[in-house]
């Protein structure tokens, strides 16, 4: 609880951009040293995100994974500091962001690198809704690496914005 209170009162300057107040993955727990399991880590920010309606933010480091889901709070934002130096790695080569729901809109991921340590057939970030197409999608300053399936896969989206999005 005593977590939850801190990361719900952190301000996070980002990039020379006015304070936001964002809820950082390593006040829940999240390593993010590339050998430790993140997964509930960033499940629980992204859970406290959704109830206080804020957004996540991810240090610096390289953070395994299994799936990321949860995704889902209208006005959610999701960032890095730099592709280069925040990492989301895939545990088992599955998808690494995928979410789904009622009506996916108004979110934004950006800069991060997203790895998907070789999976055969995974996608980078995947937004399926079986009811309504996802729109008002923002993805910047990404980098997909190590994807065998698409980097992104948005399958029913309109109103996409894509900055600076890399896949190799």
């Amino acid at each position: 609880m005593i977590r939850l209170l801190i990361a719900v009162l952190a301000v996070t300057r980002l990039w020379g951009q006015a304070p936001i107040e964002a809820l950082n993955v390593k006040a829940f727990g999240a390593i993010g040293d590339g050998t430790a399991d993140d997964t509930a880590a960033i499940a629980a920010t992204l859970a406290a995100a959704r109830v206080a309606k804020k957004s996540v933010l991810i240090p610096a480091g390289t953070y395994l994974t299994d799936t990321i889901t949860g995704i889902s709070q209208a006005g959610m934002t999701i960032s890095g500091e730099g592709a280069e130096s925040t990492i989301l790695k895939s545990r088992k080569g599955t998808n690494v962001i995928e979410t789904t729901g009622a009506s996916l809109h108004s979110i934004t991921i950006k800069d991060l690198r997203i790895d998907g340590s070789r999976g055969a057939s995974n996608h980078g970030i995947y937004f399926h809704d079986n009811r309504f197409p996802s729109f008002e999608i923002s993805l910047s300053n990404l980098t997909f690496i190590n994807v065998g399936g698409r980097a992104i896969y948005l399958p029913s989206a309109f109103s996409l914005a894509l900055d600076n999005v890399q896949a190799s």
